[in-house]
């Protein structure tokens, strides 16, 4: 039934997830439920569509997440209507869900699902067993708690060491967070409320070292309001509904106290994300100072593997002295999304260094697979002795911004411009002492054919990367 389904639209950086208000086959419109994204997000043609949940218990459709019914959707002159355009129905009864998906029906309440070739084949004389979790919470591990936040209290919880744990299956809940706005905007910001682990405002010297945290439908950890010295150390994240580790929150605080500082993400693995809400990120800093992001390896995302900022433009902000370093990101975008880097950055942000980190096979849907990515209003930032390799787009992208400095990148093996310059409000300052130039013996640009992700060796060995230097 098609009220019982769900409808995601894919934009450039992210992605809107609403239910389905009515559908007319004459006119093939569709119309959603509740506020649908306007086209800020728009600028592609053809954006895809898939459908969740879809089946009618008779015997109709479904589609499953990522091996989906897929189309493309035209906006509709009334909000909140498209067009279907294509159609990828299969009339094959054997391919309506395919092994390893459910569908599930609130009216009735029943689970339909389609096993993997493995499962359920009988051992001698017994079945084997199969095992569905279904969570029940958002939030598995609170520290700090949500009842001194309803309070308003200022006991501090302090001293906490969590060790050797895993924690495992933890909902998303997107009709309660956002979906009735369609849970769109970037970096799936929108999923504030519940995450698989929640530091709270009022923490102190707490320490997560040593864990694993999986199966979530949301992020997999959120440490937010007047939180300091937070270390996560050597944790393991995976399988995850939007992304791994979210710090701060996006309302902008009025004063330091009301953020998170002395943050510390190190040594973790973080990868497999993006399964509920496309846009997640690897670790998605907004507001917050003071924090160090090394040592990680981050991959097999949709989005950006390290978000830094949450300020547009000039825009005042308490950002500062943030560390991203020594970190290893890869597969990101995955031909899903678009705008997109390893690393972003995004407003003012002084005392913020990028060093010593190595991105490469960043794939996006249409535009924007770079590797370094400098947004709007980036100033007082350093990139340093970044190695990136095996971009869709330009290693290195460069919005307005005024007072960043670059020195020794190293960029190869890129389908596009090694660097690149945009916006309307270019205020390219690199520095006051600096400036930035590029071997000339060193060609500028390399086209590979798509289908090369890798170049031949002979090839490989004679390229040589070039170097940007900042001389003073």
């Amino acid at each position: 039934m098609l009220q019982e389904a769900n409808i995601v639209v894919y934009h450039s950086w992210t992605s809107t997830t609403s239910q389905i208000a009515s559908y007319d086959p004459q006119t093939r419109i569709v119309t959603l439920a509740g506020t649908v994204s306007d086209s800020v997000y728009d600028f592609i043609g053809g954006n895809r569509y898939r459908l969740l949940n879809v089946y009618d218990f008779s015997g109709a459709t479904h589609d499953r997440r990522h091996q989906h019914r897929t189309g493309t959707l035209r906006p509709y002159p009334n909000k909140g209507q498209h067009e279907e355009q294509e159609r990828g129905v299969t009339s094959d009864p054997n391919e309506m869900i395919p092994a390893g998906s459910f569908v599930f029906s609130p009216t009735t309440r029943r689970l339909l699902y389609r096993a993997l070739p493995r499962e359920g084949r009988r051992r001698g004389n017994e079945d084997t067993p199969i095992v569905l979790m279904v969570p029940a919470v958002g939030t598995i591990l609170s520290i700090g708690g949500d009842d001194a936040m309803k309070a308003n209290l200022t006991t501090t919880t302090t001293n906490v060491t969590v060790e050797h744990i895993a924690l495992a299956h933890a909902d998303s809940f997107l009709e309660e967070q956002c979906m009735a706005n369609g849970c769109s905007g970037q970096s799936g910001f929108a999923l504030g409320r519940y995450a698989a682990v929640v530091i709270a405002p009022h923490s102190t010297a707490i320490t997560f070292r040593h864990c694993n945290v999986s199966h979530v439908g949301g992020y997999a950890m959120h440490i937010h309001g007047h939180t300091n010295q937070i270390v996560v150390d050597s944790a393991h994240v995976t399988d995850l509904g939007a992304g791994g580790i979210r710090i701060g929150e996006p309302q902008t605080p009025t004063g330091i106290a009301e953020m998170p500082t002395a943050v510390t993400v190190h040594n973790c693995v973080i990868h497999d994300g993006g399964y509920v809400v496309e846009a997640g990120v690897g670790v998605f800093i907004l507001h917050a100072a003071n924090v160090r992001v090394t040592h990680n390896r981050i991959h097999d995302l949709y989005y950006t593997g390290v978000s830094t900022g949450w300020t547009w433009g000039y825009l005042p902000t308490l950002n500062m002295n943030l560390l991203v370093a020594k970190n290893e990101i890869y597969n990101i975008g995955r031909g899903l999304l678009s705008d997109m880097g390893c690393i972003y950055n995004l407003g003012m942000s002084p005392g913020t260094l990028f060093d010593h980190n190595v991105c490469h096979d960043v794939q996006t849907f249409a535009y924007g697979g770079w590797g370094l990515y400098s947004d709007e209003g980036s100033s007082h930032i350093t990139w340093a002795n970044n190695i990136v390799y095996r971009t869709m787009c330009a290693p290195c992208n460069q919005h307005y911004g005024a007072l960043r400095e670059r020195h020794e990148q190293r960029f190869r093996l890129s389908r596009s411009h090694s660097w690149r310059a945009c916006g309307s409000k270019q205020r390219l300052q690199w520095g006051p002492l600096r400036t930035c130039a590029i071997r000339p013996r060193i060609h500028f640009v390399l086209f590979l054919p798509s289908q090369h992700r890798v170049a031949p060796k002979r090839l490989r060995d004679a390229l040589l990367p070039f170097h940007v230097h900042c001389l003073s």
